[in-house]
């Protein structure tokens, strides 16, 4: 089971102080999501928390936090964070809080340093490190993650230049994964390799779809540059599908004749892929707990006749009157290509970049 149909609510102080506890038999509405490059939510709808003389209780947004848990003998907590709003009256209380990366947006980057030839997780953990001290959040220490697979860049960041959620995102642009688990911060992506396997059975309703897009076939490449000029075609059905891909700087190609046909292997065949729309809901039963469920997790999906590795994109727990559903979003790991790299860059990128799917190209199969 990913996680318990009952659940229970902690608002606390940020040092761990406990004011209230709602049990399940409190909650009428339960809502908290873990999400990939963002800022989590949790909203909640609870019994009314006003005394007999109709007074609020202090609780204050960002000052106290909100903790979701299992109702294990033991329990697991699912989700921390700021409080954010809450309303209350006579019937009831509604209440949303965020992960602690809302902080980034709240904070002035806060340091100034440059790095020479670094993985965008080492700018990151520093800037991270830094926010969580400067707003006095003790108790959450980020891990960091380096991407063996991605490029090391030069980068400088200056105190007070921009806020440190628009520093964050010019490190995306990077490549840089990050999420934030039960409060912690996970500053990097999670293992290639699949950590669990999941089937077309293990989704409810009309769960996964087999989609064939032609939209973006060509067969028939032609590749100019300032440097060279070199074709690349493969066999298609008899078709003739042609287009021209122009790229500013060739001198990342190792070699020209070589990555155009391997271009052309990878756009040129007729696909069958796996989609995993937002919102679809996996099986209670699936054979996953919810450590698993880290967004940049990949996982193998079989369906179809099909084989693919998904990353993980978003999770999304919904709890009411003790029915539980665990919505998911996963996205296809694309195959890698040298002149796909680039185009994604500008021309400009190193060819040791990249998200290297070892699927033969076309083969649908890990």
């Amino acid at each position: 089971m990913l996680v318990t149909p009952y659940q229970q609510i902690a608002i606390r102080s940020i040092n761990g102080t406990q004011l209230m506890q709602f049990l399940p038999e409190d909650i009428q509405t339960l809502q908290w999501s873990r999400e990939l490059r963002d800022t989590s939510k949790c909203v909640a709808q609870l019994k009314h928390i006003l005394d007999m003389e109709g007074n609020a209780p202090p609780i204050v947004p960002w000052l106290h936090w909100i903790d979701v848990y299992s109702t294990d003998p033991t329990p697991v907590l699912y989700w921390t964070g700021p409080l954010q709003s809450i309303n209350m009256d006579r019937y009831g209380t509604s209440i949303s809080a965020a992960d602690v990366s809302t902080f980034n947006a709240r904070t002035r980057v806060p340091l100034t340093k440059s790095w020479n030839a670094v993985d965008p997780s080492v700018p990151a953990l520093a800037m991270w490190e830094a926010m969580l001290e400067f707003q006095g959040i003790t108790t959450v220490k980020p891990i960091q993650r380096l991407d063996p697979w991605g490029d090391r860049f030069d980068c400088t960041f200056t105190a007070d230049s921009k806020m440190l959620d628009k520093a964050i995102n010019d490190l995306e642009q990077m490549g840089l994964r990050w999420t934030v688990i039960s409060g912690v911060p996970i500053i990097g992506p999670m293992p290639y390799d699949p950590i669990g396997s999941l089937s077309q059975d293990d989704f409810l309703q009309r769960g996964v779809m087999l989609t064939r897009d032609g939209s973006k076939i060509y067969n028939d490449i032609l590749l100019k540059g300032p440097d060279a000029l070199a074709s690349g075609r493969v066999e298609l059905y008899g078709l003739n599908l042609q287009t021209i891909v122009t790229i500013n700087n060739m001198f990342g190609l190792t070699n020209v004749n070589n990555a155009v046909q391997q271009y052309a292997r990878n756009v040129g065949q007729m696909k069958s892929t796996i989609q995993v729309p937002q919102g679809t809901v996996l099986d209670p039963r699936v054979n996953l707990n919810i450590n698993q469920m880290v967004p940049s997790a990949r996982f193998a999906v079989t369906a179809f006749g099909i084989r693919l590795r998904m990353e993980l994109e978003s999770i999304s727990v919904q709890c009411q009157s003790g029915v539980t559903q665990v919505q998911v979003q996963l996205n296809e790991v694309p195959t890698w290509t040298e002149i796909g790299e680039m185009l994604e860059s500008g021309g400009q990128s190193s060819v040791q970049s990249g998200t290297r799917n070892t699927l033969a190209a076309g083969d649908g199969m890990i």
